[in-house]
């Protein structure tokens, strides 16, 4: 198991012999074949936990796997690590999980599950995972991704939850379906003769009917209040009268409840017994060596098992009675006792808790004790400790929430922490802030004599490049493309010098990254292939394949924008033989390698392949997409739709992949709004292209973010707007100049043929043929049509300008072949299944659906799907 992990968190906690034996419900508990989910919700102090423990040792013929969870699991990499390790017990389980999660890319929640629900497909036997105090999460990535197990569980399995709250997902379908089981609080309650027996058999007490009735009736069958009134009456003499009096003297609300049963039994406790309780509030787990530092005692494992035997709302957390928690109602109750009675030995506790935990290594458990503690120095060297090995948005916001509880000078004084709070501030989108603080660290390197403060030596000395890589991933923020590059180039000046540095590789990828994206914004794209040809190796050789995938892919979409067609194609086959070395396609990324092979062979006129290559990257995206995997999917898709002649397709496409995008660094070269100008042009609707060419002001200086909005504008203008001739030759020539220069091929290309259409003369095009022949273009001439078709005709002939004339004289595929997933969802709409049931059927996603959908549409020439079943009855496509 991961050493990072609790093991206290995966143990199904035991049931005490003398409990209530709560037969009525274990009965329905008790999974059946059709049962996905078991759902035990109700507030605190109903039983959840126990309830659920009882039914797993009632049922030892079924593999069980716990996991009580926290707040922190909130963070979808640490929720799925503890997932991977609930499970790794049953036989047969396989291990794809762990390789995404050593990724420092994290794939989304979904293609995690997807991953965890492959692992446990192997397992043979019934097994029942079972997620504790799931009401602690809070993150809709991990609530969908729930679903999604639901949806696609294997027959085996079993999920069972216990909450406070529902989980935030749909429980109607599973309910109408009969695969959900589920208890609520008036199931929980306890009736009378439960209380009768808890309160005989569990807490030795000899009370009357009337008194336990009247105890069950205040109470409600709360079983938490019901556990407190007892503890309340132990020590009492107990008459009838007396307990009818005390019975009294409580009711209302739970809380108003249980506030005043706790104060009762704390009263009764021996005043050790008491200060003990209320000292180690504060801890959320408990075992002897910490309770001893926290309370300087040196017996408190002999007291903790005293208030287990005494039924003191103690919950053991292994089989040998050395790790415990409270309850965590009676825990809440405690603290709010401490706070006020304790106040000045809490902060002493807390400090002591600090203590030990930085002893064990307990960084994030030393961190809120110091801070709790108010010990704000030690808080600050934790922090600073643990900074890079904080990843990803949830774990990146908790360490900025803990480091803004320090007071600003402490900070001040420590310019590690200071750029590490820089950094993570640019993780997450917070630019403003940033630079004030590297400015900061930066007067500590000036100041030859100031003495910072410093927790790790290391990152001290790397600072000089910590603060210039900061700087250069807010100028590519803020689109300083030459101020980004340049302090890229200072991070791995100092590490030519520095090598010796242990932060030195670390440092070198993200300097290699920021250089390879800030020079391919300013469109030096010779410049940015080499960053990236050595981050995709570096990770390769490091094992990280998923960043290794993502830089590939990277490096080939910048190779395809060079022109380079030959070297994108090596590239991204070198990085799928790697990635499909174990016989099946690396599940993360390995999508985009595919989706950019097909727009290789469709460039080159080989559709075939193409549509393989397409499908295979729509299949894997919905096992592990990087980021904007679909959205890039679509543009690909309207691409090939608008080479076919299938306009209304295409745009549609474009429509899913403004919908689908998510914001990121990587530069956005081709903007859908130009892409959807030029299909426009294409078609015929000029005044949808002189709209948008209305919106688009060319500047003086050109950049190459622009260069493609700004290449469809002199489209536009020189042969579809007679008026603006002239402004589009000079953007055009602009651009061709600036292209020649930088050596990219394929802009110079398409200046080429746009030269050709618009004077109607065939030297530039000869000059196009000339040099792209060494790469077998084709798709890029035949995309302009006719004109283009006719002007290639007047040149003297070639094997390569008879290879583009043959392609010329295919007609389009208005109802082309539909694939065995697209015949799959047609016959299942003509069957009357909705978008959602065809999803459920074919284990696919709805957006999967509508995008075969919409390539039906298009394939078939119609635009609805009763047309659809129509012209599929037509043309004998149904099965």
């Amino acid at each position: 198991m991961d050493n990072f992990l609790l093991p206290t968190k995966l143990f199904v906690p035991p049931i005490r012999p003398n409990w209530v034996n709560r037969s009525r419900l274990l009965a329905k508990l008790n999974p059946t074949p059709t049962t996905k989910l078991i759902l035990i919700s109700a507030p605190a102090g109903y039983g959840k936990t126990t309830l659920m423990s009882a039914c797993l040792h009632a049922l030892p013929e079924v593999q069980s796997c716990w996991l009580s969870l926290d707040t922190d699991d909130s963070d979808p990499r640490q929720f799925f690590r503890y997932l991977t390790a609930a499970v790794e017990s049953l036989v047969n389980v396989q291990a794809s999980l762990p390789h995404l999660l050593s990724a420092q890319q994290l794939p989304p929640a979904h293609v995690l599950m997807g991953a965890f629900i492959r692992d446990v497909m192997s397992v043979s036997e019934p097994f029942v995972l079972v997620l504790d105090d799931y009401h602690a999460i809070d993150s809709a990535e991990i609530d969908q991704s729930l679903a999604f197990l639901l949806d696609h569980m294997p027959p085996h399995m079993t999920l069972a939850i216990t909450s406070r709250s529902d989980p935030g997902f749909p429980l109607s379908r599973l309910r109408a379906r009969g695969q959900l089981v589920e208890f609520r609080a008036d199931d929980l309650r306890f009736t009378t003769d439960e209380a009768t027996q808890f309160f005989q058999q569990t807490m030795g007490l000899t009370l009357s009917a009337d008194q336990i009735d009247a105890l069950e009736r205040r109470t409600e069958g709360w079983v938490a209040g019901l556990q407190m009134a007892a503890l309340a009456l132990q020590g009492r003499t107990i008459a009838s009268n007396g307990t009818d009096d005390f019975v009294t003297h409580f009711g209302g609300s739970h809380r108003f409840v249980l506030d005043y049963l706790v104060e009762e039994a704390l009263s009764q406790q021996p005043p050790d017994v008491r200060d003990f309780l209320l000292t180690t509030s504060i801890l959320d787990q408990l075992n002897a060596s910490l309770c001893d530092t926290v309370t300087e005692r040196s017996d408190s494992q002999a007291l903790l098992e005293r208030l287990e035997r005494d039924n003191l709302f103690l919950v053991p957390l292994d089989d040998e009675r050395h790790r415990y928690r409270y309850h965590h109602l009676f825990a809440d109750v405690l603290r709010a006792y401490a706070k006020t009675e304790q106040a000045e030995q809490r902060a002493l506790a807390h400090a002591r808790a600090a203590t030990w935990f930085a002893q064990k290594g307990a960084d994030t458990d030393a961190i809120r004790h110091a801070l709790a503690a108010e010990d704000f120095s030690r808080a600050a060297a934790l922090l600073e400790q643990i900074r890079l090995q904080t990843e990803g948005v949830y774990l990146l916001t908790r360490w900025i929430g803990w480091l803004e509880q320090l007071p600003t000078d402490v900070v001040e004084q420590r310019p590690v922490l200071c750029v590490g709070y820089a950094w993570a501030l640019l993780e997450i989108g917070r630019f403003e802030p940033c630079e004030a603080w590297l400015q900061i660290a930066a007067r500590w390197l000036a100041e030859e004599s100031a003495e910072p403060i410093i927790a790790v030596y290391d990152e001290w000395r790397t600072l000089p490049a910590a603060i210039a890589g900061a700087y250069a991933y807010l100028a590519l923020a803020h689109g300083a493309v030459s101020d980004a590059i340049e302090h890229a180039q200072s991070v791995l000046a100092f590490f030519e010098q520095h090598a010796d540095l242990p932060q030195h590789a670390y440092w070198r990828r993200v300097a290699l990254a920021l250089l390879g994206l800030t020079r391919w914004m300013a469109g030096d794209l010779n410049g940015a292939i080499k960053p990236f040809a050595e981050l995709t190796i570096s990770m390769s050789h490091a094992g990280n394949l998923v960043d290794a995938i993502s830089t590939a892919y990277t490096l080939a979409e910048i190779q395809m924008a060079q022109g380079d067609l030959n070297a994108a194609d090596a590239t991204l086959r070198e990085m799928l033989a790697i990635a499909t070395q174990n016989g099946e396609p690396y599940p993360v990324g390995t999508s985009d390698l595919y989706r950019a092979l097909a727009v290789l062979a469709w460039e080159r006129g080989d559709r075939d392949s193409a549509e393989i290559d397409l499908a295979t990257a729509s299949r894997l995206a919905q096992q592990g997409g990087l980021t904007n995997a679909e959205h890039r999917l679509y543009i690909t898709a309207s691409y090939f739709k608008r080479s076919l002649g299938e306009y209304a397709a295409a745009l549609a496409m474009l429509d899913e992949a403004e919908r689908v995008y998510m914001e990121n660094p990587v530069p956005q070269i081709r903007p859908i709004a130009a892409i959807k100008a030029q299909i426009w042009m294409t078609q015929g609707a000029i005044d949808n292209a002189a709209a948008w060419a209305q919106t688009v002001v060319a500047p003086d200086d050109i950049d190459y973010m622009r260069e493609f909005e700004l290449l469809t504008l002199a489209r536009f203008q020189l042969l579809h707007n007679p008026d603006q001739r002239a402004a589009g030759w000079k953007l055009m020539t602009t651009i061709r100049a600036a292209a020649i220069a930088a050596s990219r091929l394929r802009t110079h290309l398409y200046t080429l043929l746009l030269d050709a259409l618009a004077t109607d003369t065939t030297a530039p095009l000869a000059q196009a043929l000339a040099l792209a022949e060494p790469f077998g273009y084709v798709q890029f001439f035949v995309d302009e049509g006719q004109p283009l078709a006719r002007l290639l005709a007047l040149l003297p002939p070639s094997p390569y300008r008879n290879h583009l004339l043959t392609f010329f004289d295919q007609p389009p595929k208005s109802a082309e072949r539909l694939s065995e997933r697209e015949r799959e969802i047609l016959n299942a709409a003509a069957n009357g299944l909705k978008n959602k049931e065809i999803a459920d059927l074919l284990f696919i996603s709805v957006n999967t659906v509508l995008y075969h959908t919409k390539n039906i549409y298009g394939k078939l020439g119609v635009n609805k799907r009763v047309q659809a079943i129509a012209k599929a009855r037509e043309l004998g496509l149904l099965d």
